[in-house]
């Protein structure tokens, strides 16, 4: 399960896998799959991993995370390492051992927990520390969904380029990346916001309560489904990606139809790129399922 970097490219981060468990192994080989794909060949990441039980001393946990950091410091070219914890019954003495040996490296930290289909709190509290560290869910009945998700967080916290994911990185590429860590998306103005719908979301459209460009507006666009439950499905499969993104829609279940709202209030309640993003996600999910939940 080691990818060893293309020594021809640049950069080079570092990706640490902790296994808990036989399921989070084989979770384990389907992340290192996508961050390997041929679609990400412009990026090097070295993956790594170490599969754990209940007789494993945390010494070599915290052995495991210090020689990918040596590394890290030792490569001019790398831009930085990422530890992920994945297993069903996490303990706390395992994430406050990775949380403590990835600190001196600022290593950043994801907690991964498989199984189940109810929703999860969104941070997991480190043990023996004020530091809560992301945690991400791989559900059961969404679990390529899930690690995908998963894939893409990586990414971005390993501040990669997205201009690095192609339109042939698919999954990747079609998952919304977190926000920028300083400032803010620009508002887009009139002429490039009709362009965008025109081109990439025709089933999506304006309203404002005001003809004035700087009046409060959304996008949205409503999708039929087949049957409530179907209609439910589609948001609980769809709301983790907006946490990862930390963009979250108004949307209005009524019956079998969803209408969904997108706007950006730190920028006045107007559209940003992250709402075209998230948009653009919802349909490609709403495409994708599309012979078991849209209406005929």
């Amino acid at each position: 399960m080691i990818t060893e970097p293309d020594k021809r490219t640049q950069p080079t981060p570092q990706v640490s896998l902790i296994l808990t468990s036989d399921t989070a192994q084989a979770a384990g080989r389907q992340l290192t799959d996508m961050l390997s794909a041929p679609a990400l060949a412009g990026i090097a990441l070295c993956v790594r991993a170490l599969k754990i039980d209940t007789g494993t001393p945390m010494a070599a946990v915290s052995e495991f995370i210090q020689d990918a950091g040596d590394k890290v410091a030792c490569d001019d070219r790398s831009t930085g390492h990422a530890v992920i914890v994945i297993g069903g019954e996490i303990s706390e003495p395992l994430v406050d051992t990775v949380y403590h040996a990835s600190a001196p490296q600022m290593a950043q930290v994801i907690v991964a927990c498989i199984g189940g289909d109810e929703p999860q709190p969104r941070r997991f509290q480190a043990a023996g520390s004020e530091t809560t560290l992301p945690l991400l869910q791989l559900r059961e009945r969404f679990a390529t969904h899930d690690i995908t998700l998963l894939a893409r967080q990586i990414i971005a916290q390993l501040d990669v380029p997205c201009d690095a994911l192609t339109d042939k990185a698919i999954p990747l590429a079609m998952y919304p990346a977190v926000p920028p860590r300083r400032g803010g998306s620009p508002a887009l103005n009139a002429d490039n916001l009709s362009d965008t719908l025109l081109r990439l979301l025709p089933d999506w459209s304006v309203v404002s309560a005001a003809s004035d460009n700087q009046a409060p507006m959304d996008i949205t666009r409503q999708y039929n489904f087949r049957s409530f439950r179907q209609a439910v499905r589609f948001m609980d499969q769809t709301a983790p990606a907006c946490d990862i993104a930390d963009h979250h829609p108004r949307w209005e279940n009524n019956w079998r139809t969803l209408q969904v709202w997108l706007t950006t209030w730190d920028a006045d309640r107007q559209i940003t790129e992250r709402d075209i993003q998230l948009a653009r996600y919802f349909d490609t999910v709403y495409a994708s399922i599309a012979e078991q939940f849209q209406a005929n």
